[in-house]
């Protein structure tokens, strides 16, 4: 069975972790040294994968630390890396190497290092030079594991499969001393590399093999970076940290092929046997950058303030452990500010009403720490405080003006329907109601209260149940807060068509509360001033004409209202309704009757009695014709003014015309008229 494309299939998942669960070295960074100071960081992981073959993995480690005795006179930084396998079903350590830097009270810089290959020290060495350790390189190559098997290729062929590692190391250092501050500066880059060779062979003479590509099972570079300075005025030490590893694997392709030459003709055969589109990143392992907060805010809204911010690392590395602080002052400039959080979330409380607060926050990785940034002062403004108990127990404080006014808070589930008792505070600069709600959402069609407070005013209510009722304790579920509310009615019309008078106008509410409670008036005068106004109904909808509005003004008048606060009384222009065509029931002007303003409509426009509910029933009639002139009515017996007719003019000047009792032909026939003026 050839080997197939699933050998030493090495999950790169395992290499990108490390940029999860490693790169947490400290940024520079500055510390007491009244003591020796160790510092050590690592990172590593491992991946295997089984195949018919046996099982395959790889595994990497790279690692830094630094010293420094108290007062400088003695550091050292070393930087180590590890590979180990499964290759073929056999685990093993590969390679393991490691170079250090060493500085003492002079400018002489000493390095160090070791090469172990499986298991076994292949080099080390100490070399002592000046005030700079430069480029000193090591690479060794060693074979880690052979196999052959014989694979039918056209013919039998012997393959030869074999595993080679090379380590190589990098190092540079350089040193500096005096009386007053030391320094070591150091460059360590371990890498490591596996490949795979093949080779193959045929035992006739009649045919040749061979093997066409190459294949890079694993490259791992990991170059680790580090600096250390003392300062004997101070005591203090600083030191800073980098590392990225670089990692590449299973790219390139083996094809293996067999030439035969068979009575003169020549046939080749070829086999796949590796073909690997090869994987490769960069990943953070450690990183002296310093993480930033940027775009820190506070928002208030409800009964909750919440701090957000942008987390940003230069070197890559993910945020973790970041630290927060809550501040409440009096005023937007921090007057008597005092921490009282240490959370991104904060739930408001009593103290804060009419505060102002504030969300800091300072960026950390795992152990890098970045420099506190700060919100601006967010306003809590006036509280409305609703509590479990008598003023006391679990309790939500809305800040009510992180909305606009009206606005509906409906409580969460596990507060809905506990409240027994509340505070609240007005607006400074305005009257303020709040609107206690049975239902939720604020809904009108269950039990309301309103409470209401003069402009900076405050109300303790300890117990719902004594000063509302018994009905509204443990029974608030939703609310609102107005203030500053204005209700307004705008384009208040009449129009005047036929027998009726239309009203209509524009609800206005800066708190957005749906209408409710709104008082009307329709209004009848002599005259477009106004004069002799009297009010002849006071609900909204269409009216009616009568024979009273004859040559009179109408005019609509709303008081709107939300329920909670009422508006200004808003009024139409006056409307004139004109001469009437009076058409009755009953003879003598007797019974139900329809009052049409004809002048509101064109001359000779067709009326269908049929739309007014008065088809076939007219017994009497009276109309007042045109100022300065004589006008006519015509009179159909069928709708849309058709069939036979009959005509009756007023006399000339304004003056009217009356018929007391129809004949028997017309009397219940009429079924529509029109009016020539």
């Amino acid at each position: 069975m050839p080997l197939g494309t699933k050998l030493f299939s090495v999950s790169l998942a395992a290499f990108a972790a490390l940029a999860t669960t490693a790169g947490t070295a400290r940024a520079t960074t500055t510390v007491s040294n009244s003591a020796d100071v160790t510092k050590t960081n690592a990172a590593s992981d491992w991946a295997s994968k089984s195949t018919s073959f046996g099982s395959f993995g790889a595994g990497y480690s790279a690692s830094w630390t630094f010293y420094s005795k108290s007062d400088g006179t003695s550091m050292y930084e070393k930087a180590e890396a590890s590979a180990s396998g499964q290759l073929f079903g056999a685990k093993f350590s590969m390679v393991d190497l490691w170079a250090m830097a060493s500085s003492g009270t002079s400018s002489t810089v000493t390095g160090s290092y070791e090469l172990d290959i499986l298991g076994k020290q292949i080099l080390s060495g100490s070399p002592s030079l000046s005030s700079t350790l430069n480029n000193l390189s090591l690479e060794k190559g060693y074979s880690i594991v052979k196999i052959e098997q014989t694979i039918e290729v056209g013919v039998p062929i012997t393959l030869t499969l074999e595993s080679d590692l090379t380590a190589a190391l990098g190092l540079t250092a350089t040193s500096a001393y005096s009386s007053g501050a030391s320094s070591l500066s150091f460059t360590g880059t371990p890498s490591v590399g596996v490949g795979l060779t093949a080779s193959v062979g045929v035992g006739v003479s009649f045919a040749s093999a061979g093997v066409e590509g190459s294949v890079t099972l694993l490259n791992v570079s990991t170059p680790i970076t580090n600096s250390l300075s003392y300062t004997a005025s101070g005591q203090s030490l600083s030191y800073s940290t980098t590392g990225v590893l670089t990692l590449s694997e299973l790219s390139g392709t083996f094809d293996l092929y067999a030439q035969v030459e068979w009575l003169g003709v020549a046939l080749k055969y070829t086999y796949q046997l590796f073909s690997w589109n090869g994987l490769s990143q960069s990943v953070v392992l450690f990183s002296d950058s310093l993480p930033v907060a940027s775009a820190v805010q506070m928002t208030v809204f409800g009964y909750q303030a919440t701090g957000v911010y942008t987390f940003t690392d230069a070197g890559g590395l993910t945020e973790s452990g970041s630290t927060y602080r809550v501040s409440r002052a009096d005023d937007a400039n921090g007057t008597n500010a005092t921490d009282v959080g240490t959370s991104s979330t904060w739930n408001l409380a009593t103290a804060d009403n009419r505060k102002f607060l504030r969300f800091c926050v300072t960026p950390k990785t795992t152990t890098n720490g970045g420099t506190e940034s700060c919100s601006g002062w967010s306003s809590v403004g006036p509280l409305a405080e609703f509590y479990k108990d008598n003023l006391s127990g679990t309790n939500l404080n809305y800040a009510y003006q992180s909305n606009y006014s009206g606005a509906c808070w409906t409580f969460p589930s596990s507060f809905n329907d506990v409240a027994s008792s509340f505070n609240w505070y007005a607006d400074q600069s305005s009257s303020t109601q709040l609107v206690l709600y049975i239902n939720q959402y604020c809904s009108i069609y269950g039990a309301d209260t309103i409470r209401s407070l003069s402009a900076g005013g405050s109300e303790s209510i300890y117990s719902m149940n004594a000063s509302l009722g018994g009905s509204w304790n443990d029974s608030v579920t939703s609310f609102r807060v107005l203030w500053d509310d204005t209700v307004s009615a705008s384009s208040v019309t009449v129009s005047i068509s036929g027998a009726t008078a239309t009203e209509s106008y524009h609800y206005g509410d800066s708190g957005n509360v749906n209408e409710a409670g709104s008082t009307y008036a329709w209004q009848r005068a002599d005259d477009a001033s106004g004069t002799n106004v009297t009010t002849i109904r006071t609900t909204s909808g269409s009216w009616s004409l009568s024979a009273s509005d004859n040559q009179k003004y109408l005019r609509f008048c709303v008081t709107p209202s939300n329920g909670i606060n009422a508006g200004a009384q808003t009024c139409s222009a006056w409307e004139a309704v004109g001469h009437l065509v009076e058409l009755y029931k009953d003879s003598s002007y007797g019974g139900s009757s329809v009052h049409l303003a004809y002048e509101r409509s064109s001359a000779q426009t067709c009326f269908n009695l049929g739309d007014y509910g008065f088809n076939d029933v007219v017994s009497s009639f009276h109309f007042e014709g045109v100022s300065g002139g004589a006008s006519t009515v015509e009179m159909f017996y069928d709708g849309s003014c058709s069939g036979n007719t009959a005509y009756y003019t007023s006399s000339t000047g304004g003056g009217s015309y009356s018929m007391n009792s129809l004949n028997s032909y017309w009397n219940d026939a009429i079924s529509s008229l029109k009016v020539y003026y």
